[in-house]
C-alpha cells in the first residue's frame, strides 16, 4: 500500500528541489488565516464544512481577532466619545 503524503510534505520536497524556502506549515497557516474570514461572511457551519473541521476545532484553534476587528472597535469607541462630548 502506498503511503499518503501531506500537502506540506510535498511542498517541502518541491522547495528542496527548487532550492527555495517554503513557509513552515503552509497549509495550516493558510487555513488559519482564511477560516475566520469565511466564518464572518458565510457563517460557522458553512466555513467549517468547506475547511473540513468542526465548529469546536475552529473555535479552539482557528478563530482570531483581526486588524479589522480592532479598527471597528476603535471606531465605535470614538463614535461614543464624540456623542458624549
Amino acid at each position: 500500500m502506498k503511503k499518503r503524503r501531506s500537502a506540506d510534505q510535498i511542498m517541502g520536497w518541491l522547495g528542496e528541489a527548487l532550492k527555495i524556502k517554503v513557509w513552515p506549515k503552509l497549509f495550516q497557516n493558510l487555513r488559519s488565516s482564511r477560516e475566520p474570514e469565511l466564518i464572518k461572511v458565510h457563517g460557522m457551519e458553512v466555513a467549517c464544512a468547506w475547511i473540513g473541521n468542526t465548529p469546536a476545532v475552529a473555535m479552539k484553534h482557528y478563530l482570531q481577532i483581526t486588524d479589522e476587528d480592532y479598527d471597528k472597535a476603535l471606531e465605535a469607541w470614538r463614535s461614543l466619545d464624540r456623542q458624549a462630548g
